[in-house]
């Protein structure tokens, strides 16, 4: 399978749409389109901002559709600061780190059938996503991925399947590559954990004992549960000194990069003349065309680049990026992710994504209640029978009172 992102700006909606497309690599791949469908269940039933929402599984043509949010991934942003374009505080590090944790809490939260939770497994910087507005989203639940030995705990070594003690070790070892800057282990055969965690034991030493316990050969030896794994990230975060940067860590980035870039070439082009430069009426000089690069569709999910054309096997029909289609390849024809056929019944439409905040939807989701009924004010909507009747008594007492009245006198 691959992984693709895509722009749509096809005039329907307010904002253009980003969305990931996992594809698989042949039409006829049973076993991957099945693994495109168990990834599209399990993010159906994570309820999290911090995993992206699935628009839609496409078995005809072995693709899941996911929404995706501007940004570039942990991996690329931690390149940029071993390179010295931005740095990382200690906290905005384990902010980072909580964010992550909560992320990977709602996936094991989810109870399966048989009393089995989803376990990621695979978690690492290239599967953790930074969005421009300092949200972090967890990319790859419940899918089938490869990932390196180097990556892996100590039980999958041995062949034991992906676990949520197995998920902590992962983000402990992301945690040593945030501060450190230096993969946990670059290859085989790896050194011990405590060699490892030798230089923080010195420089941070709570963080250090953390990592130890997170880092333990044996699961038992961990924090037991996700809840308690927080609470330690809380606890350095709290003591830590400074203030997170993480909403801000994106947008400082990318003006460092413009920065480093220079100014655009259309910045350098001499001014416009307002007329026909003497001498020469005939002449004209157009304006100049604008620079601004087209967005492509990047293989793996990364930020979009400059387009220097299609990639191999994709076609590119701006402004909506298109997927190939197997059973039309002898002509050349493409379709947009929007036009596949329609999901499955139980599926939600791609193109009718409602957000969470909308308050029409929130509107429309409530019981509807029952209308209030007010109590009538007092002289009002009574009969006829019932005014006429209340007049006879008042009559009455009236006539009561002047006759006591007549006997006393």
């Amino acid at each position: 399978m691959s992984l693709w992102s895509a722009r749509r700006d096809d005039g329907t909606q307010k904002e253009p749409r980003l969305a990931t497309l996992r594809v698989a690599d042949s039409l006829g791949d049973k076993e991957a389109t099945e693994a495109l469908r168990a990834e599209y269940e399990a993010l159906r039933v994570v309820d999290d901002p911090r995993v992206p929402k699935p628009l839609g599984f496409y078995a005809g043509q072995g693709a899941l559709a996911m929404a995706q949010r501007p940004g570039m991934s942990l991996k690329v942003v931690l390149l940029e600061v071993q390179e010295g374009t931005i740095a990382l505080s200690p906290a905005t590090v384990l902010d980072l780190a909580l964010e992550i944790a909560h992320a990977v809490r709602a996936v094991h939260a989810v109870l399966l059938e048989g009393d089995q939770r989803i376990a990621h497994g695979h978690l690492g910087p290239g599967r953790i996503w930074l969005t421009t507005d300092g949200e972090v989203q967890v990319l790859g639940v419940g899918a089938r991925l490869e990932s390196a030995q180097s990556t892996l705990p100590p039980e999958r070594l041995e062949g034991a399947p992906p676990s949520t003690l197995g998920d902590q070790w992962q983000q402990a070892a992301m945690l040593f590559e945030m501060v450190t800057l230096e993969p946990l282990f670059a290859a085989e055969p790896r050194p011990s954990v405590s060699e490892r965690l030798e230089g923080l034991d010195h420089a941070y030493p709570a963080l250090a004992r953390v990592l130890h316990r997170a880092l333990a050969d044996a699961p038992e030896d961990r924090y037991p549960v996700d809840r308690e794994w927080i609470r330690a990230l809380h606890a350095l975060l709290r003591d830590s000194v400074g203030v997170s940067e993480r909403r801000e860590l994106l947008p400082k980035l990318l003006a460092k990069r413009k920065a480093r870039r220079g100014p655009s070439p259309s910045s350098q082009l001499p001014p416009e003349p307002q007329g026909p430069p003497p001498g020469d009426p005939e002449l004209v000089v157009p304006p100049p065309r604008s620079t601004a690069p087209r967005l492509k569709v990047v293989e793996g999910g990364n930020e979009p680049t400059e387009d220097t054309g299609p990639p191999p096997g994709l076609r590119l029909s701006p402004p909506a990026a298109e997927l190939p289609n197997p059973q039309r390849q002898a002509r050349a024809e493409t379709r947009d992710w929007k036009e596949f056929v329609p999901p499955l019944e139980d599926e939600p439409d791609p193109t009718l994504v409602p957000e969470e905040d909308d308050p029409v939807v929130a509107a429309l989701a409530e019981p509807e209640k029952p209308p209030l009924v007010l109590p009538e004010e007092e002289g009002k909507g009574r009969e006829p029978i019932e005014i006429l009747a209340i007049g006879a008594i008042a009559a009455l007492v009236v006539a009561v009172v002047f006759l006591l009245l007549g006997n006393l006198v």
